[in-house]
């Protein structure tokens, strides 16, 4: 969640351009050069590919120039995650944290590397001291709630998603999993009580609207599901899953013709 590096916003044309470039020096046995930003963004994209080797070969040539660039090791480590290489993810978190002690984005990611390798007692132990240290405080709540939810600790988890959602409305990922927990525990009822809260503080608030179609559908209310979705795409009217989702609702009201027009506005 939100890896400096890892989702980087760049510009995508202009680091094909770059990763051409670089291909090149490669094939001609030239030593690359590029600027420390240059690089953290071609790992990135490489790793959004999932090229993965050209990612390993970007950060190891950046590391080699720039050898406390923490973005670039961090990118690193992220593509030692993707591959479950967990014990060498630690090994460069532990670089990491030798020239960078107090960074939380580092002590975050090995809370998560924890967390993947099925060490939870460790993973909460991290994450719990970050709460009191972190400026990002949602996006602690969320990996904690991770940490509970793959422990089948639900209500522990639903109590983090919730948390996360107080502190940061925008922090998506977390009402898509705490819509997961209600519909696992049975608890859609609360979460209907809790989106709708949301939307009568905030009616701008997709995430809030989608999330509450969501359990209106799987209560089986369709009817209010469809209202629900209408608002999220009035919105966000390139929300996919607003788009894909209100046809299934107009499909359990017997309304196919409404149903294949939002289908193909969710393609």
């Amino acid at each position: 969640q939100n890896q400096r590096g890892w989702n980087k916003d760049f510009d995508d044309s202009g680091m094909a351009e770059s990763a051409n470039r670089f291909e090149e020096l490669l094939n001609t046995n030239e030593k690359p050069f590029f600027d420390e930003a240059t690089y953290e963004s071609l790992t990135a994209y490489y790793l959004m590919n999932s090229r993965w080797d050209m990612a390993l070969l970007v950060s190891d040539i950046g590391l080699e120039t720039y050898p406390y660039s923490l973005d670039l090791l961090l990118n690193k480590v992220q593509l030692h995650i993707a591959c479950e290489e967990f014990e060498i993810a630690l090994d460069l978190l532990d670089r990491a944290t030798v020239f960078s002690p107090s960074d939380h984005e580092v002590a975050l990611t090995r809370g998560i590397v924890y967390n993947l390798m099925g060490d939870s007692e460790q993973a909460i132990e991290i994450f719990r001291e970050l709460l009191l240290l972190s400026d990002e405080k949602d996006v602690v709540y969320f990996q904690l709630g991770q940490t509970f939810q793959s422990n089948t600790e639900f209500e522990k988890a639903i109590h983090c998603y919730r948390k996360a959602i107080k502190i940061n409305p925008d922090n998506e990922s977390s009402y898509f999993e705490l819509v997961t927990c209600y519909d696992f525990t049975n608890q859609l009822e609360d979460g209907i009580t809790f989106f709708q809260a949301i939307t009568e503080v905030n009616p701008f608030n997709y995430n809030a609207w989608f999330s509450l179609g969501v359990c209106f559908g799987n209560v089986g209310l369709h009817e209010k599901a469809i209202e629900a979705y209408e608002y999220t795409k009035a919105l966000k009217e390139d929300y996919g899953m607003a788009w894909f989702n209100l046809g299934n609702a107009y499909m359990n009201t017997d309304r196919p013709a409404d149903a294949a027009e939002a289908y193909k506005k969710a393609l």
